[in-house]
């Protein structure tokens, strides 16, 4: 039976890594962007509650793509053999 990795991959964590970099980094401009295109200061916890209450969020699953860790197989395959 095949091990089932139980974290992220080495890939998912710098993936990770690099979106909370650039995000931290373009925080302040953002900010600005949102209070100049609201008209005024905004209450981002407010704006936050707003977003985490009416989002909607996409979950994008590329079957085709090859398995992480040199297995030379499509993502489907690799979830099958997993019993995913």
């Amino acid at each position: 039976m095949a091990t089932v990795p139980t974290g992220p991959t080495s890939a998912q964590l710098a993936a990770l890594h690099h979106v909370r970099t650039r995000g931290a980094a373009g925080h302040d401009d953002a900010l600005g962007r949102i209070e100049a295109a609201l008209g005024g200061a905004v209450d981002v916890g407010a704006l936050i509650a707003l977003i985490r209450a009416h989002a909607r969020v996409t979950l994008n699953f590329h079957p085709d793509r090859f398995v992480a860790g040199g297995r030379r197989e499509p993502v489907a395959v690799g979830r099958a053999i997993e019993g995913a």
